[in-house]
């Protein structure tokens, strides 16, 4: 889940490395943009990024596409195993369904966003967005909020199926609350990027746009709050339980594994974007036109560097999450 950024603010970004291309800061930059265009000009075939960060997202991207796509196939195998065993009920039908999409949505992110970067950044001439290059765009953005929506409604489901402690009358509250969070968090992540990248935004609705998805990161904390509490609680019964059975041991590990690993990298992977729009309000940021004239030792973030820094915090995070998950559903009974 990163801040959304518009397509014309990457424009923008792009259209700046390519230009600085040509002979900006640094002496030795113009002869290598001769260099690189003349390789071009021979029709030399291949991916020539204009500064290494932009070659480490991609490849970034590309790594971790692979290993969410082992992912991918270790919770497909182990949910039809689960199935197999009829030991199904033990999770619940929502957490492993909810599991497998999320986990080939991040999948697609993934490539979706190395492919945006290959195209954007990869190509050092100068050259108008293609519409292709819009909806790789939407996509990502659709992607990333779609893996976090489906991979949080997935944990609150598999908590929810192991509070055999409540009644079932306020069971089904604490489901339809969980729903009602859910679809919300879907319809401020939607609104956001319709709204945000958009060829013709104008500054009112990338307002509006950004506006959105700090509601919208809010209530995914707020998410993230909910699963800790109903964790809590899980771990509390289970303990308190006088008959010790098996299936109370399994609520007790899901518990636990979701208080101290889960929640806290979820909280991490919520608290991010949160600080980068905490920056982006303060207008501390490279590349905002309202900074022209400042001195470059009074901005202390680009947006590449966020970029880069939400990249990594994305895959490790998500990466250990789905892994836990997939454990919990192999274990589970």
């Amino acid at each position: 889940m990163y801040t959304l950024i518009s397509l014309a603010d990457f424009n923008s970004a792009v259209d700046a490395v390519k230009k600085s291309k040509k002979g900006g800061k640094h002496g030795s930059t113009s002869s290598h943009r001769s260099s690189h265009s003349s390789h071009r000009d021979s029709s030399h075939s291949g991916l020539h990024f204009p500064d290494a960060i932009y070659a480490a997202i991609f490849a970034f991207c590309i790594i971790f596409a692979v290993l969410t796509f082992l992912q991918v196939l270790r919770v497909s195998y182990r949910i039809v195993r689960k199935a197999l065993d009829d030991d199904i009920d033990a999770i619940g039908k929502i957490f492993p369904i909810s599991l497998f999409i999320s986990t080939v949505l991040l999948m697609v992110s993934y490539a979706t966003h190395g492919a945006l970067y290959a195209i954007w950044y990869g190509n050092s001439s100068s050259q108008p967005p293609l519409p292709f290059d819009h909806h790789l765009y939407v996509a990502w953005h659709v992607l990333e909020f779609l893996t976090d929506i489906f991979l949080v409604f997935g944990l609150l489901a598999l908590i929810r199926s192991r509070q055999s402690y409540i009644s079932r009358s306020l069971s089904l509250c604490g489901k339809v609350m969980d729903f009602v969070l859910m679809v919300t968090m879907l319809v401020l992540s939607m609104a956001s990027v319709s709204l945000g990248t958009r060829t013709d935004a104008t500054a009112r609705d990338i307002t509006t746009a950004r506006r959105l998805y700090i509601a919208y990161s809010a209530l995914f904390l707020l998410a993230v709050a909910n699963i800790k509490i109903s964790s809590i609680l899980l771990f509390s019964s289970s303990r308190k339980s006088s008959y010790g059975s098996a299936g109370d041991s399994c609520s007790r590990k899901i518990a636990k594994i979701t208080l101290l690993l889960i929640v806290p990298l979820l909280t991490i992977h919520a608290l991010y974007p949160l600080i980068w729009e905490g920056i982006l309000a303060s207008g501390r940021v490279i590349g905002d036109p309202s900074l022209a004239g400042v001195p470059s030792d009074h901005h202390i973030v680009t947006e590449t560097q966020f970029d880069i820094g939400g990249l990594v915090i994305r895959c490790f995070t998500e990466f250990i999450v789905i892994e836990l998950c997939s454990r919990m559903v192999k274990k589970a009974d």
